[in-house]
């Protein structure tokens, strides 16, 4: 459906159209500002919490190159989106994508004319401000210790553990985890019950979902008859 706005997470497709058969040389969608240019997975992005502009042009600001051992689990980003390149003096955040693994260690920098190698600071947030120059960032992701959920057998329904919308089997240490459940005819919801398997602690359950503790842990769903 064509649109002239979107929600901040949508993902957009850019459709173009051009006469005579002509082509763009490339599409880029930037923020409104001009202070960072988004990631395109083909003609598509995921709208960012601003304006866009959407730009057959050359790009704005300096390139960022990412370095890394899984280099597909790895992103640049600016206020939480993915990007390739960001004006002088933006706040970069050099992340993981996938929750399994952690940022272990990084080092930013750039090239002079001579070819030497200029180190950008980067602080205990893996964040650099950009300069006047295209940066290179190098960086190493670990796996991250992930623990167990146990799932106790339940009657007159079911329910699923996800994280980000996935269900899993396991997490790690402070990943949101969400019960997803659904009742049998007749029934409902009556409580979720989490356990910590280590210490035996319940663990505070809030709108279905929990924080995961440094333990595996046992969930317990129960539903009861509907009250009308």
């Amino acid at each position: 459906v064509a649109v002239n706005e979107a929600k901040a997470g949508d993902t957009v497709t850019v459709v173009v159209t051009t006469n005579s058969k002509k082509a763009i040389d490339g599409l880029v969608v930037k923020y409104a500002d001009g202070r960072a240019d988004l990631n395109l997975s083909g003609n598509s992005f995921v709208m960012p919490a601003c304006d866009v502009r959407v730009d057959a042009n050359i790009k704005s600001g300096y390139n960022i190159t990412i370095n890394s051992n899984y280099g597909y689990k790895t992103a640049a980003t600016v206020e939480g989106v993915s990007v390739s390149s960001a004006v002088q003096g933006s706040s970069v955040k050099v992340v993981s994508t996938d929750p399994s693994y952690a940022v272990d260690s990084i080092m930013a920098y750039y090239s002079t004319l001579l070819g030497i190698k200029k180190s950008v600071t980067v602080n205990d947030y893996n964040c650099f401000v950009m300069p006047a120059k295209n940066v290179t960032v190098d960086v190493e992701l670990a796996p991250v210790k992930t623990y167990n959920f146990y799932r106790e057998d339940c009657e007159n329904g079911g329910f699923d553990i996800q994280v980000d919308g996935s269900s899993v089997s396991k997490a790690a240490k402070g990943a949101k985890v969400t019960v997803v459940w659904e009742a049998a005819s007749g029934y409902e919801i009556g409580n979720i019950v989490v356990t910590n398997k280590t210490t035996g602690a319940n663990i505070n359950v809030f709108n279905n979902s929990f924080t995961m503790p440094a333990s595996d842990v046992l969930v317990k769903v129960k539903f009861i008859k509907n009250s009308n």
